[in-house]
């Protein structure tokens, strides 16, 4: 292969941010420029301080593929707009020349609904698979119904969701019921569930249903994603999470503020139920939760996790806002016993003596992933050192926040944090606790949320891209987990 040379640099309509460094323009989702390497997130971009671009989208014009992180960039880009590595001069750049054009829509995951012939036969997946073609994107557009946006569309590995019959001589042929209903099981959680983004899930439910209505059967029907999706617990400790302000000049401090979370802000998440990987949130993550959701937020002291106060609310949300660095809150406190003897003096890190040492809590949120991507091989960096797995939220919904006590765990108090390894040992080992969220919630949702964060613990370890093998013991103890969370459940302590 010979070494990728760009063409000449040439701006398109869609180029609409303009290079601080070299006066170029780049794409909305850009992180570095493609002309000359320059970060562009965090730095001040037309005028604009702090900047964040948006969710990288690969558009039908992109056809250079960078061999660092796989996603692709414009013909005229010598270094990648989204990791910054220098392609000019490599002879490792994939260069998808001549091939045919598709529309943005099928670039982006889901393939677009087709009507075949059906077959109700036995049904193997592998040996499909196996008998397709090598480098053939059109066999394997008509046997998958979901291509990655970022893989190579001549590798099989960038497909999931195959579904027709493949002959030995590698022809595709009927799609399968039997493989069509399985794939709308694991759109549905079954078998571990799928990582593909919650925004294709529609896409391909379609494209395997509309096969089954052609053999004449009902296809079973898509779960919501707050069915699907398990709930997860990030708590912040970095400066301005949470403090104490006046309502009124010169009156008492007795409204919370701060941010619960903030904005491009690596941390890494050390989870049994999770995985071990690092996390950002992306700007703009929670503005759709904000507007939808808001009148349903909770305001909580450590999640409810609090023998003495348990779910009782702290106050209401009197400000939400996404707009800036991260999700801002401010909450009045409610005039209560347990705000005043409990909730204040942590706040205020108030001593024996009279005297203020300053908070002793950090600002944490419950929430869940409705969209984001995953870089499962970056590169080591100072912040990630052991290349670590990197994840962007790109999308979520916040249930509830509010202040929280340091974890038991020094090294972690000085950052982000996740807790939901806290929250599902709660909701395994604490009756009072389950039956409080389930009142919350109710026990269908309770049960998803365990399923969901087993399903999530699972994916994660088979996408480890060290090959660390999970370990028996761990596998044994959420499976005593899950058992003893479901006795719970079905004893009636709710």
């Amino acid at each position: 292969m010979s070494a990728y040379q760009p063409k000449p640099y040439h701006r398109t309509a869609d180029e609409t941010v303009q290079c601080p460094e070299c006066k170029k323009f780049d794409s909305p989702d850009a992180e570095f420029c493609g002309q000359c390497g320059f970060r562009l997130t965090g730095a001040t971009v037309g005028g604009e301080e702090n900047y964040h671009p948006k969710p990288y989208s690969r558009e039908s014009d992109e056809d250079v593929q960078c061999p660092h992180c796989q996603r692709f960039n414009d013909d005229d880009s010598a270094y990648c707009d989204q990791c910054g590595t220098k392609m000019e001069g490599r002879d490792d750049v994939k260069v998808a020349e001549g091939r045919a054009r598709v529309s943005v829509a099928e670039l982006r995951s889901a393939i677009a609904i087709h009507h075949t012939a059906t077959d109700n036969g036995s049904w193997d997946g592998p040996e499909a698979e196996k008998n397709l073609p090598a480098d053939d994107e059109a066999s394997y557009r008509k046997a998958f119904a979901w291509v990655d946006p970022k893989g190579d569309p001549d590798t099989k590995t960038a497909y999931k969701f195959i579904h027709h019959e493949v002959s030995s001589a590698g022809t595709v042929g009927a799609a399968n019921e039997t493989a069509c209903s399985a794939g709308i099981g694991v759109l549905n959680g079954g078998r571990g569930g799928t990582t593909i983004p919650a925004a294709d899930r529609q896409g391909v439910y379609a494209h395997l249903a509309a096969h089954l209505k052609d053999a004449g059967k009902e296809a079973p029907e898509l779960n919501s994603a707050a069915d699907r999706l398990g709930m997860a617990i990030r708590s912040s400790f970095l400066p301005g999470s949470l403090e104490l302000r006046a309502a009124a000049p010169d009156g008492p401090a007795t409204v919370l503020a701060g941010h619960f979370s903030k904005y491009d802000v690596w941390y890494r998440v050390s989870s049994l139920w999770e995985g071990d990987f690092m996390e950002r949130v992306r700007k703009g993550a929670f503005d759709n939760t904000i507007t939808q959701h808001r009148s349903q937020m909770k305001v909580l002291f450590n999640h409810g996790f609090d023998p003495t106060i348990g779910d009782k609310p702290l106050g209401p949300i009197r400000e939400l806002d996404g707009t800036g660095e991260g999700a801002y809150y401010e909450v009045p406190l409610l005039d209560t016993d347990y705000n005043r003897e409990q909730v204040l003096p942590l706040l205020e890190g108030r001593l024996m003596d009279g005297s203020r040492a300053g908070s002793m809590l950090g600002a944490s949120m419950s929430f869940q992933v409705l969209d984001d991507d995953w870089d499962m091989k970056p590169r080591a960096t100072r912040d990630n050192p052991d290349s670590l797995p990197r994840r962007s939220v790109n999308e979520a919904r916040v249930f509830e926040f509010g202040p929280v006590t340091f974890p038991a765990s020094g090294a972690a108090t000085a950052g982000v944090r996740s807790g939901t390894d806290e929250f599902i040992e709660h909701l395994l080992h604490d009756p009072a606790f389950v039956a409080g969220l389930a009142e919350r919630s109710s026990p269908r949702v309770v049960r998803k949320m365990l399923a969901a964060a087993s399903a999530s613990r699972g994916a994660v370890a088979s996408n480890d891209p060290s090959g660390r093998p999970e370990t028996e013991s761990s596998s044994e103890r959420q499976a005593q987990l899950r058992r003893r969370a479901e006795i719970i459940l079905k004893l009636g302590a709710i």
